[in-house]
């Protein structure tokens, strides 16, 4: 028997019996400590129904328990919530409820007391929030008639929210909104991403701190989700007065989180967050930037991201393309940035010569250490985004001329954008008509032939 079922027993025996209130209460304390710090052992046992009544008895207790013993027995809760099958209860209104009521959501958190447990119990709404992803109809009840959205929406709203509550309400809504259609419009009619702003402010000099940290990286994210309407990816609408004035405070603080060590994968992660945010800027706002400052720690962070990538397999295309995305539109701004972004990604660029019948990319992109290598490898990659903007931001640094583009990637490595711009079929054609050397070896044929056939694969595999 695993230690921790001897204890949850154990546990179960006692809260079934008529022991006080308090003595019940000192042993959950116990149990807390002797299971803190172990996040596997529940998946080990088939015990599911006993852990599905610890958790029933449990809430009972904690319905009628002060703040004190509240925060003793929501720690426990949490602690089983590791397990989906210990939260199997918590797919019912009532007992979702009693969680909801302990939060403190909906009050003016004035009672310090009620506020510690409270943010213990929104720490149980988010490991029931994620137990439950795949559950619509939990996702439903906490939309109605738990209200749960608008009460967030409120505590956000809050400019003397304590500190505790920003973490765990921030995770919460990241997972819920995102899966959640009708919480995502109410969030954009009660203009959360205002409020959004406002909280990445108040967390920006504290990500040394581990809960403001992980604080900050949410709301970042639901920054970047909440603004996505003004940004490419949903079609640029004009923003707002309010919008506008939100970006223009923000934007300081993201040019100093792209100033960020990035040798450090905590900073990282927070340089990465405020480059999903910067995606989404209105175009009113980008001169607030520091243009060469910005196109440097750009091209930093990028060059990082690749050079960490020992193998092809382990490029992210979640880090990648939002930098690669960004690095477009630059280009398509201002040209006089692609010969320094070609001089950082492509060293030696203007030696370049593709080989084969200008088939394989230049013989200096062979090495598969290089920068070059793997970005042209992120243009043939499975990823969609991956693909379209690698191909993009290297058509682009070629001011968009067929020839100069074939020049510095290959035809086949390039066959997927040639093809979308209308362009693979003159390359096509002058390969098919090469200069006739002097003397024709039978070898010289049977090498024609190949790249004849390799050319003709990656025209049916672009649909020509």
């Amino acid at each position: 028997r695993f230690p921790f079922l001897l204890r949850m027993e154990k546990l179960l025996e006692l809260l079934r019996s008529d022991v006080s209130t308090d003595e019940k209460v000192d042993k959950i304390n116990q149990f807390n400590d002797d299971n803190k710090s172990n996040f596997t052992f529940i998946n080990k046992t088939g015990d599911e129904e006993k852990k599905q009544n610890l958790l029933v008895c449990l809430l009972e207790l904690l319905a009628s328990a002060s703040p004190a013993d509240s925060l003793v027995i929501l720690r426990a809760i949490r602690l089983l919530g590791r397990d989906p099958f210990a939260l199997e209860p918590l797919k019912e209104e009532k007992y979702l409820r009693t969680i909801v009521e302990k939060s403190q959501l909906g009050t003016d958190f004035s009672d310090s007391d009620a506020n510690e447990s409270g943010m213990e119990a929104c720490k149980c709404l988010v490991n029931v929030c994620v137990q439950n992803i795949k559950n619509p109809e939990v996702f439903d009840l906490f939309y109605d008639p738990l209200n749960l959205p608008d009460l967030c929406i409120d505590a956000f709203q809050r400019e003397d929210l304590p500190d505790g509550f920003y973490f765990p309400l921030l995770r919460f809504y990241l997972q819920y909104s995102g899966r959640h259609e009708k919480t995502q419009e109410l969030s954009r009619k009660r203009n959360l991403l205002i409020e959004l702003f406002r909280i990445v402010e108040k967390h920006a000099g504290r990500y040394e701190e581990e809960e403001a940290r992980l604080a900050l990286l949410d709301a970042l994210s639901l920054t970047f989700v909440f603004s996505q309407h003004l940004g490419p990816l949903e079609g640029q609408k004009e923003p707002t007065s309010e919008e506008l004035e939100g970006f223009k405070r923000i934007i300081p603080i993201l040019q100093k989180f792209l100033a960020l060590p990035i040798d450090n994968s905590k900073t990282q992660e927070i340089v990465s967050g405020a480059i999903k945010v910067m995606i989404n800027v209105p175009a009113a706002c980008t001169d607030d930037f520091e243009h060469e400052k910005t196109l440097r720690d750009l091209l930093g962070f990028l060059v990082m991201k690749l050079q960490a990538c020992e193998v092809e397999d382990n490029i992210s295309p979640a880090d990648l393309t939002p930098v690669l995305l960004i690095l477009t539109s630059i280009s398509k701004a201002v040209p006089a940035s692609r010969v320094i972004i070609k001089d950082t990604l492509l060293p030696g660029w203007r030696d370049f010569e593709p080989q084969k019948n200008m088939v394989d990319p230049p013989k200096q992109l062979e090495d598969k250490s290089t920068i070059g290598y793997k970005l042209l490898y992120c243009m043939t990659c499975s990823n969609p985004g991956l693909y379209h903007y690698s191909s993009e931001l290297l058509f682009n640094l070629c001011d968009e001329d067929g020839d100069e583009f074939v020049r510095i990637v290959g035809i086949g490595k390039g066959a997927g954008i040639l093809a979308n711009r209308g362009l693979l079929a003159n390359f096509a054609s002058k390969m098919n008509r090469p200069t006739i050397p002097q003397n024709v070896t039978e070898e010289d044929v049977k090498e024609w032939q190949s790249l004849m056939e390799r050319l003709e694969k990656y025209n049916k595999g672009q649909g020509q």
